[in-house]
């Protein structure tokens, strides 16, 4: 399944673990630098989309279309 995190939060990334260890396809949208630097070194750099996941243009790159859940 792919999903779309909106927010890299301790929530957020909890989120993203969880679903990356059951091999889901996961894209977390985070704008706060300090959130993104412990995004980077919590899950794979290849997941982050950085930008405010409130802008449509920001959650097109994500790949929002395609997205089963957000």
């Amino acid at each position: 399944m792919f999903v779309l995190i909106a927010g890299g939060g301790r929530t957020g990334t909890e989120l993203a673990l969880m679903l990356l260890e059951q091999h889901h396809d996961v894209r977390v949208v985070e704008h706060r630098r300090d959130v993104l630097a412990r995004l980077h070194r919590e899950i794979p750099t290849e997941t982050i989309f950085e930008g405010n996941p409130t802008e449509q243009a920001v959650l097109e790159q994500a790949d929002i279309k395609n997205a089963q859940v957000l």
